[in-house]
C-alpha cells in the first residue's frame, strides 16, 4: 500500500473510500516497517466510522439495492459476519488482541449501519 508521496507527484481520484492512488513516476518500497495510526482517539475511529457509513448508504441509494427481507438478510446478517472472520481471521486481526477484535467488530457492523440509514432514506 503506497502511503508516502512526492508532493504533486500523487492524488487520489476522489470516488470512494478506498480509491486507488494515482502514480506520476515510479514507486519505491521502504526498508522498514511503518506503523500506521489512522485514529488518536477511539472517539475519532467512531466519526470518521460513521462518515464511511454515509457513504456506504449513499453508494447503496445510487446503485438502488433493493429494499427487501432478502438483502436485509444478506446486509444485517451475512455480510457482517462474514467481513468480522475476514478481518479476525484472515487479516490476523485477532493478533492484534481486544483492540483487533474491536475494529473487526466496528468494521462488520458498518453493513447493517449503512443499510438501516440506506432504508431511512427518503427516495
Amino acid at each position: 500500500m503506497i502511503r508516502l508521496v512526492k508532493n504533486g507527484r500523487a492524488y487520489f481520484p476522489a470516488k470512494n473510500v478506498h480509491e486507488q492512488i494515482v502514480i506520476k513516476g515510479r514507486v519505491g518500497w521502504l526498508e522498514n516497517d511503518l506503523i500506521h495510526l489512522a485514529d488518536t482517539t477511539f472517539e475519532k475511529y467512531l466519526r470518521r466510522n460513521s462518515r464511511y457509513i454515509d457513504l456506504l448508504a449513499a453508494d447503496l441509494k445510487k446503485e438502488r439495492v433493493a429494499k427487501s427481507g432478502r438483502e436485509a438478510l444478506n446486509y444485517f446478517l451475512a455480510k457482517p459476519i462474514g467481513w468480522f472472520l475476514l478481518t479476525a481471521i484472515r487479516h490476523k486481526g485477532i493478533l492484534d488482541g481486544f483492540p483487533g477484535l474491536v475494529f473487526a467488530f466496528f468494521s462488520a457492523l458498518r453493513f447493517p449501519r449503512a443499510y438501516w440509514r440506506y432504508l431511512r432514506m427518503a427516495n
